[in-house]
């Protein structure tokens, strides 16, 4: 019976540790199950980790590309706005000194004390259109007459000189309608000063246009003052100029322009070009403030990229 007993209590405890081991291997199968889990859900973390990694790295790249854009946009612009505001410094200073030469040369005819004279049709500086570059030298060509007023004839050029000398102001007038000039022919190496100017447009532009026959009849232009120096010796009844306004002929030789070389229309296209250049600057000068608004908002931009990658 000892025995009986004996082999019961092995059995119950070999039952008992087979339990133990089985609820051990339970356990041990659970941690497993829970590791694998856990791996996979850190594979997955990682994965998702280095992805986002790669994303903001690629969008520190993009960012760093625009800044740099965004800054050789800001120096292009720079530049632009620079070349902008000295063209239009350059047309305002060009347009008060063409207005002081203007009114200079009007106050020289005596214009503003002709109002109550019939038959004045203005300064003949405001009834010519004179070619770019040319004024100078169609200044010369014309001398004296350049501060002339246009009369409509010679009573009313007369009736000019009689109110002129009883105010004891000087003056000089230019009678329309007086006995034309015979054109002389342009010699070699010479221009007629006539075909660099024209009168404006008005309903005395004809007249105007035979008075500008009569007085460039007898003047040329040459290159260069040496050859002017030679087709005066050469041909002593022309007036010889050249394009920066040096004039040679019998009465004498001079270098140099004539001051006042300006006239109306003159003026009137530097002040066009001045409200050109005024547009223009206004419109560089908004251009350069985007692209000063683009480089920092690419500068800030990039920078929080860079702060969300050191995170990481």
């Amino acid at each position: 019976c000892s025995s009986d007993l004996t082999l019961r209590a092995n059995e119950e405890r070999d039952r008992a540790e087979l339990q133990r081991v089985a609820t051990r291997i339970a356990q041990l199968e659970d941690r497993a199950m829970r590791l694998a889990a856990d791996i996979e859900r850190l594979g997955n973390e990682y994965e998702s980790a280095e992805g986002a990694a790669a994303r903001i790295e690629e969008e520190v790249r993009g960012q760093s590309e625009r800044r740099s854009l965004a800054e050789a946009a800001l120096e292009a612009a720079t530049l632009a706005n620079s070349q902008a505001g000295a063209d239009l410094a350059h047309w305002s200073a060009r347009v008060d000194v063409l207005r002081e030469a203007l009114e200079t040369t009007r106050s020289r005819a005596g214009l503003q004390h002709l109002t109550d004279i019939n038959g004045v049709l203005g300064a003949l500086v405001d009834l010519i259109q004179i070619d770019d570059e040319w004024e100078a030298a169609v200044h010369a060509a014309l001398g004296d007459a350049v501060a002339g007023i246009v009369m409509r004839d010679a009573q009313a050029a007369r009736n000019a000189l009689a109110s002129l000398d009883s105010r004891n102001v000087n003056g000089a007038v230019l009678a329309l309608g007086g006995a034309r000039v015979e054109a002389l022919s342009a010699p070699g190496g010479s221009r007629p000063v006539r075909s660099f100017v024209r009168a404006a447009q008005g309903s005395d532009a004809a007249a105007v246009d035979s008075l500008l026959d009569s007085l460039l009849a007898r003047s040329v232009a040459a290159d260069s003052w040496g050859a002017a120096v030679d087709l005066a010796v050469a041909n002593p009844a022309l007036h010889v100029v050249t394009r920066r306004g040096d004039r040679f002929g019998s009465s004498g030789w001079r270098l140099g322009a004539q001051s006042g070389a300006v006239t109306a229309a003159a003026l009137e296209d530097a002040t066009q070009r001045q409200s050109l250049a005024a547009t223009e600057s206004e419109r560089r000068a908004g251009e350069l403030a985007k692209a000063r608004a683009e480089l920092q908002s690419a500068r800030d931009t990039l920078a929080e990229s860079e702060r969300r990658y050191e995170q990481l």
